[in-house]
């Protein structure tokens, strides 16, 4: 004996999500892992891998939340971030060799790293009228 059930579109698609879709694994605790992961400035594919979950998965849970994409984002740059803070810090509390690294990357135009014959390196410093009356106002 068949028994035939006449449904529209709307009613069979219903129907279908309560019976035929897995369970999805974009879960509280897989989405915590993304932020925790995220956090520490894991990639996508980085993240994906330690919440256990596949690319397309996080990729679709971003269409449904559009905030989660900029939440991501903006977690992605906490390291970043963070490393700033100490190196910025460090120049605080009077480190010179921080500043000098951090100078030689900031302003290689005004302080640049030159080998000498013996493959010493020496930095050179052009210090001006300017920059001796802040080191003064900073001392």
């Amino acid at each position: 004996m068949n028994i035939i059930i006449k449904m529209n579109n709307k009613e069979i698609l219903k129907w279908a999500k309560n019976i035929a879709w897995r369970p999805t694994k974009m879960t509280e605790e897989t989405v915590k892992k993304l932020l925790d992961a995220f956090s520490y400035g894991f990639t996508d594919v980085e993240a994906c891998i330690y919440a256990d979950i596949s690319k397309p998965t996080l990729y679709e849970y971003c269409k449904k939340f559009p905030n989660f994409t900029n939440h991501k984002e903006a977690l992605k740059n906490k390291p970043k971030i963070k490393a700033k803070m100490n190196l910025l810090e460090d120049i605080k509390n009077k480190n010179v060799d921080t500043s000098k690294w951090y100078l030689e990357r900031k302003s290689r135009d005004e302080f640049y790293l030159r080998k000498d014959d013996n493959g010493k390196k020496e930095i050179i410093l052009e210090i001006t009228d300017w920059d001796n009356a802040l080191l003064t106002e900073l001392n």
